[in-house]
């Protein structure tokens, strides 16, 4: 905290707490804010206040706080009700990192903002499994925010419906039957199932936002490189950070309906960085830019489906916060 700021809150910030809609200060000395325009050369202590105006004449801010012989200016910036996010509950307009699911799942997030190359339209993203239901939803099918775990409900919470996906190919069913079938036809064809992107996507009924909960704005998108430290924000575990630790991770991820086989992924490091309804959450870079879909994970290790290879293989374009405004 910055030194005078430290005395000026010692000296007066016992008071100022108990004024209507203060909720916080500023540990270090801002420029003053005048009509939305920053004067640098004006050092101020900065008040954050829920909201200006309507206050009694009892609760206003005093234009200066003195520290000894010196001055200091006050500046009262308005933020609002600050509230612990809850990525769970029912957003509108909609977001990133925030609880969605098809309307006939459980919980997932929601990954992004994308434009279909074809038709232009904007969609919103999560991950296959959430949206199409390891291939077995149906186009048109209904897709919710918050998710039905979260109390979720169709129609009343619904935001949008699916449109499109690319199918996750199985190596192996967990069906018997089908499994049986599928390894005789590999007996001729020697093909081998490959995929790179566990994705879907929704028309939208309703507004939205590109942003992303406690990360903020797409400011753009990236590859990752090793040693790279990311950070996700998602339905369950909110905002955790982690570290790329392989940039061309190949390897089997185990869904309901089977095993299916992942190759181009990045491999994250972090012990909590994921955990169940997290599936969908976007993943930054510590700047802000964009770098691909989690979409499954253990303990201590994530895959992450990477943003060339979701925008490739669907056929779309990633929205970012400048696109959008």
């Amino acid at each position: 905290m910055d030194e005078k700021v430290e005395q000026l809150i010692k000296q007066y910030w016992k008071k100022l707490k108990k004024k209507a809609n203060v909720v916080g200060f500023s540990g270090e000395l801002q420029p003053k804010v005048i009509g939305g325009v920053s004067h640098p050369e004006r050092k101020a202590c900065r008040i954050y206040v829920k909201q200006k105006g309507d206050v009694s004449p009892k609760d206003l801010i005093p234009k200066r706080l003195d520290i000894g012989p010196e001055s200091i200016e006050t500046d009262v910036i308005a933020v609002g009700e600050l509230k612990a996010l809850d990525n769970k509950a029912k957003r509108r307009p909609i977001c990133a990192g925030i609880s969605t699911m098809h309307k006939d799942g459980t919980a997932c997030t929601i990954n992004g903002f994308f434009r279909d190359k074809e038709t232009q339209e904007t969609l919103v993203a999560s991950n296959n499994h959430c949206y199409a239901l390891e291939n077995k939803a149906l186009i048109g099918d209904p897709v919710l925010q918050p998710g039905p775990y979260d109390g979720g409900k169709y129609p009343d919470d619904q935001i949008g419906t699916l449109e499109k996906y690319v199918e996750v190919k199985f190596d192996t069913f967990t069906c018997p039957f089908r499994n049986a079938l599928i390894k005789f036809v590999r007996l001729f064809t020697r093909q081998v199932a490959e995929n790179k992107v566990d994705i879907a996507f929704a028309k939208m009924s309703v507004l939205y936002e590109v942003l992303a909960t406690y990360i903020g704005e797409f400011k753009g998108k990236r590859f990752f490189h090793v040693g790279d430290q990311v950070t996700k924000s998602g339905r369950t575990t909110e905002q955790t950070e982690g570290v790329v630790i392989d940039t061309a991770y190949s390897g089997y991820v185990t869904y309901s309906r089977g095993m299916a086989f992942f190759t181009d992924c990045y491999l994250v490091e972090g012990a909590g960085f994921s955990a169940g309804g997290d599936s969908g959450s976007p993943v930054f870079d510590m700047n802000g830019n964009y770098g691909g879909a989690l979409f499954a994970g253990s303990d201590q290790y994530t895959i992450v489906c990477k943003v060339e290879n979701i925008e490739k293989e669907a056929n779309v374009e990633l929205i970012t916060s400048g696109d959008s405004k």
